[in-house]
């Protein structure tokens, strides 16, 4: 099978008023294409941020992120937002709509 996302190490840790917190640490994985994958785990365990980086929505603090052979650490914003246009989707939890367009 063919790796369609790996991390390597990756760790994000966010910066609050109380200091820094680790929301991953070390996190190391692989998913082949055509597998399925289920991520389970209380609230704030990390779960949001995980697939959020996957998604190339947030950068990681350390780590790498490679997705169908593309290492997306090595991309300037404008080129992660091309390859999230063209490589990945997303549904959300809640919905984004915008209510001025039309699927039309």
């Amino acid at each position: 099978m063919t790796t369609a996302v790996s991390l390597s190490g990756l760790t994000k840790i966010y910066e609050t008023a109380a200091g820094a917190q680790a929301a991953l640490n070390g996190i190391d994985l692989e998913v082949e294409r055509g597998e399925v994958t289920l991520l389970m785990g209380p609230s704030g365990s990390g779960k949001t941020t995980l697939l959020s980086t996957i998604g190339c929505i947030l950068r990681p603090t350390c780590g790498r992120v490679t997705i169908c052979g593309t290492d997306v650490q090595d991309l300037d914003e404008d080129e992660r937002c091309r390859f999230r246009l063209s490589r990945i989707g997303f549904v959300f939890q809640s919905y984004n709509l915008l209510t001025t367009l039309t699927s039309e």
